[in-house]
């Protein structure tokens, strides 16, 4: 049984880039996040939570890992998420700017 001891909240953007946040427990562990099994997280999706020294931080999942264990109750089961803080993740190859042939 997984002890969830502090509380994320998840966002998500739509169609028009505007983003939706919803809360949710979880228990942080450096880059790797649990969260209550049928949480709506996906990849792709931001997190923000406060650390101990009560800064916010926002960190972009990069990986979900939905376990289904066979006969496992809501209180066994949880959502394993990994993820990388918001500043080190890159921008897609489709938002940089292209080179002239020149200089690439």
């Amino acid at each position: 049984m997984i002890f969830f001891t502090t509380y994320v909240t998840i966002f998500r953007r739509n169609h028009e880039r505007t983003e939706r946040g919803r809360g949710t427990p979880a228990r942080v562990e450096g880059s790797t996040i649990r969260l209550p099994a049928g949480t709506d997280v996906q990849v792709g999706d931001l997190l923000e939570h406060r650390s101990a020294d009560d800064e916010p931080q926002r960190m972009v999942v990069i990986d979900a890992i939905h376990p289904y264990m066979l006969g496992a109750s809501k209180d066994d089961d949880h959502i394993e998420l990994t993820c990388a803080p918001l500043e080190r993740v890159q921008a897609p190859r489709a938002m940089a700017p292209a080179l002239h042939p020149a200089m690439a």
